[in-house]
């Protein structure tokens, strides 16, 4: 087989490997990209168990703050979106 179709074909199998470990975490996979070694798993939402992510990118949307989450799981770059509200000054003076 073609040295690059080996790679695709190994990544496609490591990607469909997590996908069913994600599934059984309860998260829901809402796309796959497998261009190389290390195929990319888009979440719609946080796993609800066994995977925690690091923050991989935070910026400010509106009032809410967004932040790219990431985990590897089996050889796959794992990513979700958690957003969070920051706290008013005001809100926190009151307190």
């Amino acid at each position: 087989m073609n040295p690059m179709n080996e790679i695709l074909r190994a990544a496609t199998n490591k990607a469909l490997g997590a996908i069913f470990f994600l599934d059984d975490a309860g998260a829901t996979v809402i796309s796959v990209t497998v261009r190389s070694g290390r195929p990319l798993i888009t979440l719609d939402g946080p796993p609800v168990r066994f995977v925690r992510g690091a923050i991989r990118k935070s910026q400010r949307v509106g009032e809410l703050r967004e932040h790219v989450m990431v985990a590897m799981v089996q050889g796959c770059q794992v990513e979700w979106i958690v957003h969070t509200v920051r706290n008013a000054p005001a809100a926190q003076a009151g307190a």
